[in-house]
């Protein structure tokens, strides 16, 4: 392929709700122009998108993909993105990757949780956007009543720019209503459009069709406005020119339609792209930063030094394989840059074209395009890069925290090298996927997006030669007090024949004030625990407190004072009256009403309002307590505390709950006592783990 230009090349990402047919369209893309001599199909596995094992084993795009192609003497990068709102941090690195987003719905279901979600970020990002109306040969499809539905919800700036021939199993082609052609097809596959008249019995609608964009090209700009109402009319390069800078500018959505199995409407949907599309040239640039953090502009030159980011990592056969998109300077071979995100140096080698896991030589990138380059070492998904020189990191849209979590174990003992290499891989591909260490528990936490994004990433991980186990993460609870005693004995003694241990401590104990962790009085009178020994029970008492008396948790929120004491002249020493320091503080915790104390979590739920009461109600049967509500965008948030025991498996169920229209985020708030009811079972539940092991 070619050298193009900047203003000959077009960025497009493919969005939509799973199963809109987003990589059937990018197949059929490829396809009509030539890319790729035969048509893949998801369901058999052919799909030039979805080539990972994951992803044709459950037919369905896991992570987003590449393939460039040329039509009409320009370039085309599109990049399928997957549908699943688990994957959607990928999703919207690809958008910020790209010039246009194209918004795929199903002319059958309209819009769906997916759908809403894409286009929150596309507004988000100011991304501008096509809509294209999928799967119009389907009984069912309709697409006024499809057209009706995305301007009540997303407003009057949707404008078809084509309309379909046929509804439903009648589909046979579009009317591009700019120019005033048919197109029909056959609907055999092969793409082939035969081009005339528009049918006598819809000129009047693509009349009606054609003067409705006209007027909403022309409101989106003053001189043009001004100039249609004078003359009654605008010329179709003012048309052109009037629509292609108001997509551009985020003022008009068109809409287009079609169906991609059949690859009907694929071509004049690529015509659409190119006359009508933005260039890198046409939008507005991301902001950037000096290295000061002072914002910095930037420019779609090439000869400008080099600045973007790398939006997307994957493992082929050849190694690890980088996208990149540039947003200043062009990409050249064996060039050295600065990896902002990593604070790290390092070189690429030959620039790569992609086609799915396709790739090819390529002796350079304009400005504006996007390209692949191998083995890089120390790059992965979402890390900005610029020239050696220079400190200019572009602005990447920020990914979401984790909201569930699986504590990994490597199948086979003696394999956490395999384990540890094979998450390595998983974590450089997917920023949204977070690997932690809980200090309290001590297992390795494995947290993404929801079930189905740690399945997949297990999966990943076992191909990667990392075989794991999965387990729901140990609650961290925590051991107090609600009573008190007094002169309670600590006693270690112990003879061998020879030098023995004696050493002997009498500790009062009562709770302290919540978050006081542990307070030690030193009450000792007369010297009968001399003074260098003193420091010895302290530690005795400390260590007790990591190891817990109940149940093996650690003990807070104590306070103890050592009142008396014996030791022998001889036998005494500081390892003595640590052990009698500890032995002390595990009887005396016994007769102060001990019990458990659980991790509450801040949780901020945002639902669709016809789901409150459900929601509602599964909060409150988890223990949860609703804090307050708020709305935003036609959304409910509900903010409430709940033990972090009762929301580990909250992820899988809130989707459920909601169809996949809910979110949330969750954090650590403070602690609380546990019910009496449940103290019992949550001690000999973590007895039988521990017998287990």
């Amino acid at each position: 392929m070619k050298r193009y230009e900047t203003t000959a090349i077009r960025n497009v990402s493919l969005v939509g709700h799973g199963g809109c047919g987003k990589s059937s369209l990018g197949e059929a893309m490829l396809f009509t122009s030539g890319a790729i001599t035969r048509l893949g199909k998801v369901e058999n596995g052919t799909n030039t998108f979805d080539f990972e094992p994951e992803e044709i084993r459950r037919t369905t795009s896991h992570s987003s993909a590449v393939a460039s192609t040329e039509w009409k003497d320009h370039k085309i990068n599109i990049v399928d993105t997957p549908g699943d709102t688990v994957f959607h941090a990928d999703t919207r690195l690809a958008m910020a990757a790209t010039d246009l987003t194209l918004l795929l719905i199903n002319a059958v279901d309209h819009i769906e949780v997916g759908s809403t979600h894409c286009w929150a970020s596309a507004e988000e990002l100011n991304r501008p956007r096509f809509i294209y109306l999928s799967k119009m040969d389907k009984e069912r499809a309709n697409f006024d009543a499809a057209l009706t539905v995305l301007r009540n919800q997303w407003g009057p700036n949707i404008a078809p720019l084509q309309i379909p021939i046929g509804l439903g199993t009648n589909f046979k082609g579009v009317v591009d209503i700019l120019n005033m052609k048919a197109y029909t097809y056959n609907l055999d596959g092969n793409g082939k459009a035969s081009v005339g008249d528009v049918p006598a019995d819809m000129v009047d609608e693509a009349t009606n069709a054609r003067e409705q964009l006209i007027e909403a090209v022309a409101s989106t700009d003053d001189d043009l406005l001004e100039k249609y109402f004078d003359a009654g009319e605008l010329s179709e390069q003012d048309v052109i020119a009037g629509l292609k800078s108001a997509v551009a500018a985020g003022n008009l959505v068109p809409v287009l339609c079609g169906t991609a199995t059949a690859n009907a409407g694929t071509d004049v949907l690529m015509d659409a792209l190119i006359h009508v599309g933005p260039s890198p040239a046409d939008v507005t640039l991301p902001k950037a930063l000096d290295a000061s953090g002072n914002e910095v502009s930037i420019a779609s030159d090439d000869k400008a030094p080099f600045a973007g980011f790398v939006f997307k990592a994957v493992y082929l056969e050849m190694g690890k394989v980088s996208f990149i998109r540039s947003f200043q300077g062009e990409g050249a071979p064996d060039q050295s840059f600065f990896n902002i995100t990593r604070d790290s140096k390092e070189r690429w080698g030959q620039i790569l074209c992609p086609v799915g896991k396709k790739i090819d030589g390529h002796p350079g990138m304009a400005c504006g395009d996007i390209f692949a380059v191998a083995k890089l070492k120390d790059v992965r998904s979402g890390d900005a890069i610029c020239a050696e020189k220079t400190h200019i990191a572009v602005v990447l849209p920020a990914v979401p925290d984790p909201c569930i979590s699986y504590a990994v174990h490597a199948k086979k003992k003696g394999e956490e090298d395999k384990l540890a290499n094979a998450l390595s891989r998983v974590l450089e591909c997917d920023p949204s996927l977070r690997t932690t260490r809980d200090p309290d528990t001590k297992e390795h936490l494995l947290s993404g997006m929801g079930q189905t994004h740690i399945e997949v990433a297990v999966e990943k991980m076992k191909r990667f030669g990392g075989d794991v186990d999965l387990t729901l993460p140990r609650v961290a609870y925590r051991e107090c007090i609600r009573g008190k005693c007094t002169r309670v004995e600590g006693k270690h003694k112990k003879q061998s024949g020879g030098r023995g241990q004696f050493g002997v401590c009498y500790i009062d104990m009562e709770p302290a004030p919540r978050g006081e962790g542990f307070v030690f009085e030193n009450a000792v009178f007369g010297g009968s625990i001399p003074t260098q020994f003193i420091s010895s029970v302290e530690k005795g008492l400390m260590s007790a407190m990591k190891s817990g008396v109940l149940a093996g948790f650690p003990v807070v929120d104590v306070k103890v004072r050592l009142v008396d004491g014996k030791y022998h002249p001889v036998d005494s020493d500081g390892r003595s009256f640590e052990m009698a320091g500890r032995l002390g503080f595990r009887a005396a915790f016994k007769e102060c009403k001990p019990s458990l104390m659980e991790p509450i979590m801040d949780v901020e739920i945002t639902i669709p309002d016809e789901c409150m009461g459900d929601v509602m109600g599964d909060i409150n049967s988890r223990r949860g307590r609703v804090q307050g509500m708020d709305s935003k965008a036609g959304l409910q948030i509900i903010n409430a505390q709940a033990p972090q025991a009762e929301m580990l498996t909250y992820a899988p169920d809130l989707r459920s709950l909601t169809a996949g229209r809910g979110s949330f985020a969750m954090k650590l708030s403070h602690y609380e006592e546990v019910p009496g009811n449940l103290v019992d079972k949550i001690i000999a539940s973590h007895k039988e783990e521990e017998n287990e092991e």
